[in-house]
This record gives C-alpha cells, structure tokens and sequence, in this order.
C-alpha cells in the first residue's frame, strides 16, 4: 500500500527480472508517437506481470493536486552486480483504468552520477532515487495514486544483463553471463562445473538428475554457496552418468 504514514515494522519485497523477458514499454514520452507505446496508455496490459511490483492509496476522499518535479527513493538489493529500476506514476480510475503520468530509469552502476561507475555488491542495500521527471495532475475523489517499480521499460530504454557489460564495447572485452544448465554426473562433476560456471559469471544455474537422492545432494552442496542461483530444471533429464552445459549471454 502506498502512504504517508512510516510503517511500524520493515519489510521488502521482491521480484524475478529475466532480461529475456523485459517489461514491454506502455506510453510515456518517447518516440515515435505510435499508439500504445508512447504517452498515455492503460498500465493494465503490464501490471499483472510477476516483476512489475505496484503500490496504491486508498480511494481518495477528495483530490490531490501533484504539480512538481517527481522522484522516487527506495532503497535497493540486487543478486547481480549491476541492474536497473523504473519507477513509473500512475492514475487509477474507478473503473479500473490505470493511466501513467511520469516515469523514470535508473541503472544502478550510475547511482553516483554518470562520471563514475560503482557496481553493486549482491546482497548490499543501497539508497537510489529514480528522476521521474515531473507531472501536473489532479487525482480525483474516487481514484487512486499508484506507483510501479520493475527493472525494465524495452525497447524504450536497452535491456540490462545484470553483467555490468557496457553495450558498445567489443566482444571481446564482454562479460560472459548467461543462464547455465549443468546436467548433474556422477561423484563431485556437478559440483566442480557449477562452481566454473559461477567463476565465470553465470548469473544462474539449473541442474538436473534422473537420481533424486543425487539431485538432492547436489542441490544441498550448491544452495549454500549462491543462494537463489541454483534451481532445478525442467524437461527430460539426461542419462545419469551425463554432465552437459547449455550456457548462453543475457542479450
């Protein structure tokens, strides 16, 4: 919920950003102007999308005039080194149409200012604030105030693999990341290949193996070392004694 009030405990809360599946752009101030991608659009077609997090008032009893510049704080944990976050101001009608007025992006490599970059450190909590801009917008009795915060807004503003890559530069000097399949083998393979693909910047492993006990152990072994990276896989498992990689960039 949004409002005024300081809560009385701390919370947070979370949610999966794949930058193979970014949030698709919906209105705001860009071009071109073609319709249902710039300006005003119903955020509907985004907001039930699992990495779009959405805070809103109350019903408002009587309106609210915002006329000002608008900027967002939040403070901010990542598992990658480097991710960005939109912040988006929206206007809920009591029918259920939900209009965005202002929005903004930041990548977090540049929360400092342009001048410098400073990654992350996964699992750090750091104090950002979004520039949304600015808005002069009456919210009516009956509507409500919301804010939308994700890590994506494509194709208006580029995708970010979490790698701390910056687009642009030649292969070369590229970060390798990618989501790895590690097929779990016999003895100790699983183990020694998840760990080399972590070393070399995989932001996720999956691991599968037809032995559920030998699954289990595995998973046991890796979970401790990258909490949250390391989950099963669907599909048909490979033969038992198999121990493949399917890792591709983040692109």
């Amino acid at each position: 919920m949004l409002t005024t009030e300081v809560p009385a405990d701390a919370g947070h809360e979370t949610y999966l950003y794949d930058p193979r599946r970014p949030v698709p752009s919906a209105g705001g101030a860009s071009k071109p102007t073609t319709p249902g991608f710039c300006g005003p659009v119903d955020q509907r077609t985004v907001v039930s999308r699992y990495d779009v997090l959405c805070f809103a008032t109350p019903v408002l009893n009587e309106a609210v005039e915002v006329t000002d510049p608008v900027s967002l704080t939040l403070y901010v944990s990542s598992s990658a080194v480097d991710t960005d976050f939109t912040a988006k101001l929206v206007d809920v009608f009591p029918d259920g149409k939900a209009i965005n007025l202002c929005d903004g992006i930041l990548r977090t490599r540049y929360r400092g200012g342009l001048a410098a970059e400073e990654l992350m450190e996964p699992g750090a909590v750091y104090e950002i604030t979004v520039d949304m801009t600015g808005t002069s917008n009456v919210f009516l009795p009956g509507h409500r105030i919301r804010v939308d915060i994700s890590s994506s807004n494509f194709p208006r503003y580029d995708r970010n693999d979490g790698t701390g890559f910056v687009h642009g530069l030649a292969a070369k000097d590229r970060q390798w990341a990618g989501r790895a399949v590690a097929l779990a083998g016999a003895g100790g393979a699983g183990l020694a290949l998840a760990a080399a693909l972590m070393a070399a910047g995989t932001g996720r492993i999956d691991v599968t193996d037809p032995d559920p006990q030998r699954l289990a152990a595995l998973l046991a072994r890796l979970e401790p070392r990258w909490p949250g990276r390391v989950l099963v896989a669907s599909g048909t498992p490979a033969p038992d004694s198999a121990i493949a990689v399917n890792a591709t960039p983040w692109a």
